[in-house]
């Protein structure tokens, strides 16, 4: 008997082996097709971008060639050159401005410095008179004294203090004929300059998950374009970057961008904290480095289906496991210690698989999300508008307001168990000929009181700035089924202070340094919300359907708002729930055990352990007591009708006390031989095994 026994405990574990290989199999799979997909992904569309960049920086650099080539080659003149400088300007949207520039006595023998200087405002040209306005000839203008010396070039970035905006230049050399030398001579150069903005445009653009970034450095590494603004307001370089951030990527990242190379990085990234992909590309026509940051947390994979993966595959190993040791324990002989050691053995693999559970909740968790428009960046900002924009046209309203709004969480704080209170500040920033009669001011809906006090109001030229010190105070939407382990999404909701007005309130996302929402934008990086770890923030605009239209007479938008809300997004913090909440049950547990181990079936030493029924069955009661008002207080703290995780461990603990109560009451005033065998052993060696099991099976249907 003892042989089949072996023989199908061990087919078992060979089973639940092939079931584990299987299971192995399907996660690595699923795991590397998601992250190859992903990671090439990201590589492509950097890819795609530097062609993107290069498309507009070719563009100028062959418009300012044919220029120069063509004066050289005799075939335009002077006026030649301006006549054809300007119709290239016209002719693309990147280009901004462009010069014609002579050397030193170069235009007229009683004219030493002489450039033309054509720049774009709106549909027309500006012409200003560059020799006046700034020597160019001085070295650090590296458009002119650069290209002179070593010929055509893309000059590094700089600040066109003529234009008043940052700009790259690519200079052109044009040549006289020298008749006595039959050689040619440098005469000047055909510049044309293309802001970075549209460089710019290009990297916001890229789709690069919910809180990925692009950078775009020059070629001695100095930051052209980054999401955090004071790398490049302060013209801070990689090599700088990295020794203040004591960045060991940034070193090698520095050294990549000198040898124009392409790669990439596995990264944490300074600015958001989190692992991340750093994929870099140069620019070959000007020794660029794009850059750009995907967060692996950003891989499009289903959380839940991973997470699922993750615990059937945990369960296979911890089944091969406890057959196989269940096989190996019909080998020993002593059957009390071999009994205690599998007893044991089978409560630590419960235990395991209690634990990975919880690792897996609190590392796959997806929220549900409702139908928005998440707005991560300036261009999805755009493309939202001209969506909306496009729906309104088949109205007789037209295009809706769209009203610059932000939003600064000073302190965030949850009273009375079931309230939230937020303080802080909102502004919005009005435009003349936009908002013209316009009223001024926000609502929170949601809010159950708050409080208002204009704090600032300023005109700008044409936008009138005006901040608002705020208070409110609600109760949000919690799911709390998974406490203590659930993530939660803390929602602020924001309207214009009249529903009248066709106003959309729009995040202004130029006020945020970084809008990334692993880096928290709108939230002050000292803020601690107790109880809670914040994951992320972020703005979403949310079109939402109402029953009513509040009295408008306007059908085509009755019982429609499209309403901003600011979104914080939390996790709860285990550690404090575990200590709390699950150490009294866990004391309480062991108590619960050692009553068990002091079961006796003869009287005298019942007597002296003082171990009896009725000192069990009294023992029982105030352990009761402590788990029943432990349960009143955490349900008090909990404002949901339905059972949570936690408070299944509340009903587990009120079975142990029955179990042990009846088990003492059996033991002590009946001859039950499954209860007296080895004076109560059976209820001592299962007491572990069963209560954990209990815990594993509720943790496990909770989070499959």
């Amino acid at each position: 008997m003892k042989k089949i026994i072996f023989v199908i405990l061990l087919a078992l574990a060979v089973f639940c082996a092939i079931f584990t290989i299987h299971f192995a199999i399907d996660y690595r799979d699923y795991k590397k097709t998601i992250n190859d997909e992903a990671r090439s992904n990201v590589v492509n569309l950097t890819k795609d971008a530097v062609k993107s960049i290069e498309v507009i920086l070719r563009e100028a650099e062959t418009a300012a060639k044919t220029i120069a080539d063509d004066y050289t080659a005799g075939k335009l003149d002077h006026q030649g050159m301006l006549d054809e400088l300007q119709k290239t300007l016209r002719k693309s949207p990147y280009f901004y401005a462009g010069t014609v520039t002579y050397r030193p006595y170069g235009f007229a023998a009683d004219r030493e410095l002489y450039s033309c200087l054509y720049v774009r405002e709106g549909e027309s040209l500006k012409y200003i008179q560059l020799d006046e306005v700034y020597d160019y000839t001085e070295t650090k203008h590296e458009w002119y004294s650069k290209a002179m010396e070593k010929k055509s070039h893309w000059s590094e970035p700089y600040y066109g203090n003529a234009v008043k905006v940052s700009m790259t230049t690519y200079s052109a050399v044009f040549y006289e004929t020298v008749p006595a030398r039959k050689t040619k001579k440098a005469l000047g150069v055909v510049t044309i300059d293309t802001t970075l903005e549209e460089i710019k445009r290009i990297v916001e653009s890229l789709d690069l998950g919910s809180s990925g970034f692009g950078a775009l450095v020059s070629k001695k590494g100095t930051y052209l374009y980054h999401p955090d603004r004071e790398l490049v307001a302060e013209g801070k370089n990689l090599l700088e970057t990295a020794r203040e951030r004591n960045d060991e990527t940034r070193f090698m990242l520095n050294e990549a961008v000198k040898r124009g190379e392409n790669g990439i990085f596995d990264h944490v990234s300074t600015t958001t904290g989190k692992e991340s992909w750093l994929v870099y590309e140069p620019v070959p026509l000007t020794g660029w480095s794009l850059q750009n940051t995907f967060l692996k947390d950003d891989i499009y994979y289903d959380r839940d289906t991973r997470r699922k993966q993750l615990i059937k595959l945990t369960l296979a190993v911890l089944a091969v496991l406890l057959f196989f040791v269940l096989s190996l324990s019909l080998l020993f002989k002593q059957r009390n210690a071999k009994t205690w050691i599998v007893s044991v053995f089978i409560s630590l693999l419960f235990l395991v698989s209690i634990g990975s559970v919880w690792y897996f909740a609190l590392t796959f968790h997806s929220l549900e999300r409702s139908g928005e428009s998440r707005i991560n960046s300036r261009p999805g900002l755009a493309y939202f508008k001209k969506s909306l924009n496009r729906t309104f046209l088949h109205t007789s309203i037209g295009a809706p307001v769209y009203l610059p709004t932000g939003i600064f969480i000073e302190s965030l704080n949850f009273s009375e168990g079931y309230y939230l209170t937020a303080t802080g500040y909102i502004w919005q920033k009005y435009s003349a000929g936009i908002h013209d009669g316009l009223s001024r001011g926000f609502v929170i809906p949601m809010a159950e009181s708050l409080e208002i006090k204009e704090t600032f109001r300023d005109k700008q030229g044409a936008v009138e700035l005006i901040r608002w010190r705020f208070q409110a105070k609600w109760r949000p939407r919690l799911n709390y089924g998974e406490y203590p382990l659930e993530q939660e999404k803390i929602e602020i909701k924001l309207q214009h202070k009249s529903m009248g007005e066709e106003v959309v309130l729009a995040p202004d996302l130029d006020a945020y340094s970084i809008i990334t929402p692993a880096a928290l934008p709108g939230l002050d990086k000292k803020m601690v919300l107790p109880g809670w770890k914040i994951k992320r923030t972020f703005f979403e605009i949310r079109k939402e359907r109402l029953d009513t239209d509040f009295g408008s007479s306007r059908v085509e938008t009755a019982g429609h708002l499209h309403n901003l809300y600011f979104n914080i997004i939390v996790r709860r913090n285990f550690l404090d729930s575990f200590i709390s909440n699950l150490a009294p049950l866990i004391l309480v547990s062991f108590l619960l055990f050692c009553i068990l181990l002091l079961s006796k079936s003869d009287t005298n030493i019942s007597k002296k352990l003082e171990a009896g029924a009725g000192k069990v069955l009294a023992f029982c009661a105030g352990l009761f007591f402590v788990v029943i008002f432990g349960h009143i207080d955490i349900r008090q703290k909990i404002p949901t009708d339905e059972i949570f995780y936690l408070e299944y461990f509340y009903l587990i603990m009120y079975l142990s006390l029955l179990w042990v109560s009846v088990n003492s009451i059996l033991f002590h005033l009946t001859r039950i031989k499954i209860i007296q065998y080895k004076e109560n052993f059976i209820s001592k060696v299962v007491y572990w095994p069963v209560l954990l099991g209990l815990v594993s099976t509720v943790t496990v249907l909770t989070f499959y």
